[in-house]
């Protein structure tokens, strides 16, 4: 059961820049497109309208900019579902070692 939801739409909680930069030059390397050094900049604060019609237009995908929008989208998604699973899985076993009386250090990650 989900108890918390928190939307960090300004990046103030967590740094996603970096994750959506990484997601969107990876799709236009594999699909062919002209990634360049200014990409990235000529991106940042645009809306998802933009940006998907920026990397269509201006990157050269093919697709139309609602299937590029989709796809870097479900990318993301599938990153912060394999890092909130991650970190889950590493409250778990803190709060295990916690029980059992242990303290100092956390146990190692092993769930990578």
């Amino acid at each position: 059961m989900i108890e918390t939801v928190v939307f960090d739409l300004d990046g103030i909680l967590v740094d996603s820049e970096q994750v959506w930069d990484q997601v969107r030059e990876q799709l236009v390397l594999e699909r062919g497109g002209r990634w360049h050094d200014r990409a990235q900049r000529d991106m940042m604060g645009m809306s998802s309208d933009e940006w998907s019609r920026y990397m269509h237009e201006e990157l050269g995908l093919k697709e139309p900019p609602e299937e590029i929008s989709a796809e870097v989208v479900r990318r993301l998604m599938a990153i912060y579902r394999e890092r909130c699973r991650c970190s889950q899985a590493r409250a778990r076993r803190s709060s295990a070692w916690q029980h059992a009386g242990r303290s100092g250090s956390l146990p190692p990650p092993t769930d990578r």
